[in-house]
Formats: C-alpha cells, sequence, structure tokens
C-alpha cells in the first residue's frame, strides 16, 4: 500500500518503545522522515535503523 510518505516528515510521541516504536519503523519503511519523541532522552535511539 503506498501512502505517498516519502520525503514527509512525521514526529511520533512515544516513539522510543512499544507501539510508537513499531509506528516509527513502519513511517520510516514507507519513506518518511520519522523521529521519536519521548519525555525519557536516555531511551531516545541515536541511529535509525536502515530501510
Amino acid at each position: 500500500m503506498d501512502l505517498a510518505l516519502a520525503g514527509k516528515r512525521v514526529l511520533v510521541t512515544g516513539g522510543t518503545r512499544g507501539i510508537g516504536r513499531e509506528t516509527v519503523l513502519a513511517f520510516a519503511r514507507a519513506g518518511a522522515r520519522s523521529s521519536p519523541a519521548t519525555a525519557a532522552p536516555a531511551r531516545t535511539p541515536t541511529a535509525s535503523p536502515a530501510n
């Protein structure tokens, strides 16, 4: 399914664990530039997974 997200930017709150993390990964696979956001900076990943 093409979601037309290539080149779009998305911010996912709670994106470092659980459903939020899977959402970040799904957006990245769909071509979006995704950024996880969390209230706990120690949980923020330093690199995005490769497609």
